[in-house]
């Protein structure tokens, strides 16, 4: 009788084990398919965020072109005198296509540190999968 008593004692312990280990694997899982998910979910927003700095990148390009466009007729006109009011709206010009370009740089910057948020955790992935 002692033995059968000790057998079902370790029966017992072992079914709570297996158990807490069914649980362990359940949430393992469940975290596993979150991280998924999520990596689809992070490539989305890096394909965006990709498309948006090439985006950013073209315009900036472009508003450089207009910034040296503007700059040889400024000084085209500054060479010349008794173009005061035309001079003025060329300094105007340059200055705000060098604000522009500051905010673009500024964005691409931006864009950039963001993008490195959206690296996906496929390393971990695998990692847990092969833990189960």
């Amino acid at each position: 009788r002692g033995k059968v008593k000790i057998a079902d004692q370790d029966l017992n312990r072992v079914k709570v084990e297996l158990e807490d280990l069914k649980t362990v694997i359940k949430s393992k899982e469940a975290y596993i398919k979150d991280l998924l998910n999520t990596g689809k979910e992070s490539e989305q927003a890096k394909a965006k965020l990709e498309d948006k700095l090439k985006r950013l990148e073209k315009e900036s390009k472009k508003t450089q072109r207009d910034l040296m466009s503007a700059q040889i007729v400024l000084k085209d006109l500054e060479s010349k005198s008794g173009n005061s009011m035309l001079e003025s709206e060329y300094r105007n010009k340059v200055s705000n296509y060098k604000a522009q370009i500051q905010e673009m740089e500024q964005k691409v910057r931006d864009t950039e540190q963001i993008l490195v948020l959206t690296q996906p955790e496929s390393k971990k992935i695998l990692e847990l999968q092969e833990n189960l």
